[in-house]
């Protein structure tokens, strides 16, 4: 029987590189993506023992590279059972990309979006496909996205860029589930982590110096992607468009209840990258 295969982006490091590994002691077969060829390459040697696993380079702050990522994708395999929307960034200061966007925001919300977007064909030639995108509890730190400044040129911070595009994930699952029913997708905070987010020098002193105290007292990597891989390949009665804190289903309060936003939020990006 023909192995399913994942797509991990982020798969280099932390809670992806642990799914990876625990997608391939199942018997998928999985592709990770990484920014750096050396980092790509150094987790197929190392988790190749478990599996099939390759790698593809994709920097989601760049949306050629996004673009780019998917073309490689359709070319090499005609399906992908599920895309676990991993990567992300936090950001100490405000940084414009080459596309124009602030940075944050397209890592963690334009970059996904556009990305899933190109492998809808992919993901539609699976028998029963799925959406995992990694979000955070940290999306209840946000008061609401600020349509008329989505771009955080006002009062930036990186606690708010955080938490605004976590929210903006939860928002995106929700939609994905209205929009496109014939995709299960659904959103999870695998917890507290020890991973490297923030760790290539997006964030700088005093914020880097807090970030590795509290890792000392976070859940493993494998622990945070225990979560991750059950929605990846698990089934789950009735969840669809679904928000998970791990192993349970909170009801969504506040902001993130917000079903007009969520629908706005889908047609800005849309909007955005011209799509």
């Amino acid at each position: 029987m023909e192995r399913p295969t994942a797509l991990i982006t982020g798969g280099n490091a932390g809670i992806g590189k642990a799914a990876a590994r625990q997608l391939l002691e199942r018997g998928w077969e999985v592709v990770i993506t990484a920014r750096r060829p050396t980092a790509g390459e150094a987790t197929v040697d190392a988790l190749g023992r478990h599996g099939p696993i390759s790698w593809q380079p994709l920097d989601l702050a760049r949306l050629d590279s996004v673009r780019e990522c998917a073309a490689r994708l359709a070319a090499e395999r005609g399906r992908i059972d599920v895309l676990i929307n991993n990567a992300g960034t936090v950001r100490s200061r405000r940084e414009i990309g080459p596309d124009g966007f602030e940075l944050t925001f397209q890592t963690n919300h334009l970059g996904p979006f556009l990305l899933t977007h190109l492998l809808r064909p992919a993901l539609e030639a699976a028998d029963a496909p799925r959406i995992v995108n990694v979000s955070s509890t940290m999306h209840r730190r946000s008061r609401g996205l600020d349509f008329g400044d989505l771009q955080m040129e006002r009062g930036y911070g990186p606690v708010r860029a955080y938490a605004d595009t976590k929210l903006a994930n939860v928002y995106f699952t929700r939609e994905l589930a209205r929009r496109w029913p014939g995709i299960v997708s659904n959103a999870v905070h695998p917890g507290g982590v020890r991973t490297e987010l923030g760790g290539g020098g997006e964030l700088r002193a005093p914020g880097r110096w807090v970030w590795w105290l509290m890792k000392r007292f976070l859940r493993s990597p494998a622990s945070g992607a225990a979560p991750v891989v059950r929605l990846a390949a698990d089934d789950i009665e009735g969840a669809n468009g679904a928000y998970f804190h791990r192993f349970k289903r909170p009801t969504l309060t506040g902001p993130a209840a917000d079903d007009a936003a969520a629908r706005r939020l889908w047609e800005a990006s849309e909007s955005l990258l011209g799509i």
